[in-house]
């Protein structure tokens, strides 16, 4: 147990490395691109901060990948009955010891939620070497995970609903392609916005749909069957960081929203006071968006009262 964790931890920190030392300070310099050397494109005007900021970003999205691919795996590809009591006892197993045993009977489920708690624990050591540069949200968020990963891989409990809450994955890369393309100047380019679209969609339906069901039929398991568990401690932390975790997914889905209806339906058929409010939310929250926190909505209504009322 834990083994494939650490060789997770070493892979992503190697992978971390390579990409900053070897990639773009050996490499990049050697390649051609667009009449200059490619570093020169993508770096010369860049600082030590942001460097390091690509190198994580394109570890990310590599996790995502393999997270995303083996978590929709261990989930809808195991023959299991698409439906909701299946999914309930799958996620609720009373007895410590046969939800232990159901984990270690799907290697599949142990092997990439151990690959993502590697993950965790990587971007934490960054966060923690370079603290400042991260918002701490982020911090707390790895931390929970990383617990709740533990808890999961030590006793059993919960680990399916894990590798369920672990295909939202799916989403990730096209966040991270949506940072890359904002740094290379295509926010004007068609396919940028094809990406933010796709974005919304999938984070719409794969967090906050699946993951509310998932959540409510936890819920509904759990009480209904509460004298029935033997380690209650476990299932209530990972009710906690999981009904968190939802509350969480669901004020992303808001802002990512309100992204999409303010960029795909125009400006100009509304009315001055529709003009004035959806300029507002271009102002603070679309600037911000995916990369804010909920005190841009206190700016937000203050520029607001403060351009029409």
């Amino acid at each position: 147990m834990f083994e494939t964790t650490w060789y997770s931890v070493v892979a992503c920190l190697v992978s971390y490395y390579l990409l900053l030392y070897v990639v773009q300070d050996i490499i990049l310099k050697l390649i051609p691109f667009r009449g200059k050397r490619a570093y020169d494109f993508f770096y010369a005007k860049v600082d030590e901060k942001t460097r390091r900021h690509h190198a994580q970003t394109i570890v990310c999205f590599i996790h995502a990948l393999i997270s995303a691919q083996g978590a929709i795996r261990a989930v809808f590809f195991q023959n299991y009955e698409w439906t909701k009591e299946s999914y309930q006892n799958l996620i609720l197993i009373p007895k410590q010891a046969d939800a232990f045993n159901a984990l270690l009977a799907d290697p599949l489920r142990q092997f990439y939620l151990e690959v993502t708690l590697g993950y965790f624990i990587f971007d934490t050591i960054l966060f923690v070497r370079h603290f400042g540069e991260h918002p701490i949200a982020e911090l707390w968020h790895h931390l929970a995970g990383i617990i709740t990963y533990i808890i999961g891989l030590r006793t059993g409990v919960g680990s399916f609903m894990m590798i369920a809450l672990q295909t939202n994955e799916i989403s990730n890369p096209f966040m991270h392609m949506r940072f890359f393309l904002n740094v290379w100047d295509q926010k004007e380019k068609w396919y940028y916005m094809a990406d933010q679209l796709i974005f919304a969609g999938l984070f719409l339906v794969c967090r906050s749909y699946f993951d509310t069901w998932l959540w409510y039929i936890f819920m509904e398991g759990f009480v209904s069957k509460f004298f029935e568990f033997d380690n209650v401690l476990a299932y209530g932390i990972q009710i906690a960081i999981g009904t968190l975790f939802v509350v969480i997914q669901w004020f992303w889905t808001y802002k990512s929203l309100y992204f999409v209806f303010c960029y795909v339906v125009p400006i100009n058929v509304f009315s001055s006071f529709e003009h004035v409010l959806f300029e507002t939310i271009r102002f603070q929250i679309v600037q911000e968006i995916f990369q804010g926190s909920p005190i841009n909505y206190l700016f937000s209504a203050k520029h607001f009262y403060k351009h029409f009322l």
